[in-house]
């Protein structure tokens, strides 16, 4: 079946999306053939239309949706050939199940019916690790006043506790979502690499560690011939 590798990150920011255009093109010049699923596709690829008509009804999915359409996803990749998908906040699902207010443990449960269904993929996930305020401040600079705005709003809808009102609050939620994240990813049996961003940032040195730990999972060795 086709190799998943989910690409995921403490906070917006971190270059996430930047690192997924590194792996993909690095992936493809290695000979494999490359699904790059860009964050914002959630809502447009054929395979989440049952996801994207649910969401737009009520800004909520079913777990039992979620399951279904990244199944078909992966099963519609491995007819087409696809050797890999390199996925850009998708899998595992955490921020989104925290927004529509899963506890811990209802994520727990959540996971393990995901690790079940992508059991063939052999889920690898990378995990780009970055302290929240200077990621999101970076995200901040890059999108603009407005974009701050909305994201806190969008963060104060959540219903968790204690709720997020500025961006300390925004700080302290990301912080202890990463300690969720890499908590319950333990308890998967998938790969799962941790990325720190270097400080400051460099998008070079990220791609050369995460390249460095995926290369043997992923990369063919070299026939050596007769």
């Amino acid at each position: 079946m086709t190799r998943l590798l989910a690409v995921t990150a403490s906070s917006p920011g971190a270059g996430k999306s930047t690192l997924c255009d590194g792996l993909v093109a690095w992936l493809r010049a290695q000979g494999l053939r490359v699904d790059h699923f860009r964050e914002e596709e959630v809502l447009t690829r054929e395979a989440f239309a049952p996801l994207a008509q649910e969401f737009s009804a009520g800004g909520e999915v079913q777990l039992s949706t979620l399951l279904d359409t990244t199944e078909d996803y992966l099963g519609r990749l491995d007819a087409q050939g696809v050797d890999v998908a390199v996925t850009d906040a998708l899998v595992p699902f955490i921020p989104s199940l925290r927004g529509w207010g899963h506890d811990e443990s209802g994520i727990a449960d959540f996971l393990r019916d995901l690790e079940a269904r992508l059991m063939g993929s052999d889920p690898i996930v990378v995990y780009l690790d970055e302290e929240p305020p200077r990621a999101l401040a970076r995200a901040i600079e890059r999108e603009g006043p407005a974009w701050q705005d909305w994201f806190l709003t969008k963060l104060g809808s959540y219903p968790v506790e204690p709720p997020v009102r500025d961006l300390e609050g925004a700080h302290a939620y990301f912080r202890y979502e990463r300690t969720v994240t890499l908590r319950l990813l333990e308890d998967l049996p998938w790969q799962v690499i941790v990325v720190p961003q270097s400080d400051p940032p460099s998008a070079a040195d990220v791609l050369h560690t995460a390249r460095r730990q995926l290369e043997p999972l992923l990369v063919p060795p070299a026939n050596p011939g007769p």
